[in-house]
C-alpha cells in the first residue's frame, strides 16, 4: 500500500479516471525534461498536497536518485512559480 500512496494522491486529485497516473506514469514523472499539462498539474500536487513521506517512499521503493526530485522542485519553483514548501525545502537542503 506504501508504493501507491502518492499514486493515490495525485489521482484523488484528478476528476477524470481517462487522466489517473499509472506507476510507470508517475515514475517517468521524475525523469521528465518536458512538462505537458498532465504532467505540471502532477508536478503541482506532488509539491502542494503529497505529503513528503509519500514522495520518500515512492522514490525509494523505484529507486529514483533524490537530485531528480531537486530538479523537478526547482523546475516547480522558477518555471511554475510555486510556492515554496518548507518541507521539501529542508529535505533538498540536506542533499
Amino acid at each position: 500500500m506504501d508504493n501507491c500512496m502518492l499514486q493515490c494522491t495525485i489521482n484523488n486529485s484528478i476528476s477524470s479516471i481517462k487522466k489517473h497516473f499509472k506507476q510507470k506514469d508517475l515514475i517517468h514523472l521524475f525523469y521528465a525534461k518536458r512538462f505537458s499539462g498532465k504532467r505540471r498539474y502532477a508536478l503541482d500536487v506532488l509539491f502542494t498536497e503529497a505529503s513528503l513521506q509519500e514522495v520518500v517512499n515512492f522514490m525509494k521503493k523505484n529507486q529514483i536518485p533524490f537530485n531528480n526530485l531537486n530538479k523537478l522542485y526547482l523546475y516547480y519553483k522558477t518555471t511554475r512559480k510555486g510556492r515554496p514548501n518548507e518541507k521539501f525545502e529542508w529535505l533538498l537542503r540536506e542533499l
